[in-house]
């Protein structure tokens, strides 16, 4: 029997692309330290973890672009994932 889901496409930004640092930025500002600073990697020192970059992708129809974050562990908050919208020029 064929299954009636089909896999959503995933992609991913490369460091070389616009929305590379558009993405990291929304996150940074998000998210802040416990000063109030602008905070992109969110490093817990007490587990090691960062924030990272899971990949990109639109509904099944190709709606809602975005790029997934997710960070196991965020000072304060624990297990946070994060979506920022995705713009057709993030892939430039």
């Amino acid at each position: 029997m064929q299954s009636m889901m089909s896999a959503i496409p995933i992609r991913f930004l490369n460091p070389t692309n616009s929305g590379w640092a558009r993405a990291w930025t929304r996150i940074a500002e998000t998210f802040r330290d416990p000063e109030g600073n602008p905070d992109p990697e969110g490093y817990n020192a007490r587990s090691g973890e960062v924030w990272q970059y899971m990949g990109s992708y639109a509904d099944f129809d190709g709606r809602n672009p975005r790029h997934e974050f997710r960070h196991r562990d965020f000072p304060g908050r624990g297990r946070i994932c994060c979506k920022v919208p995705a713009l057709d020029s993030d892939w430039r």
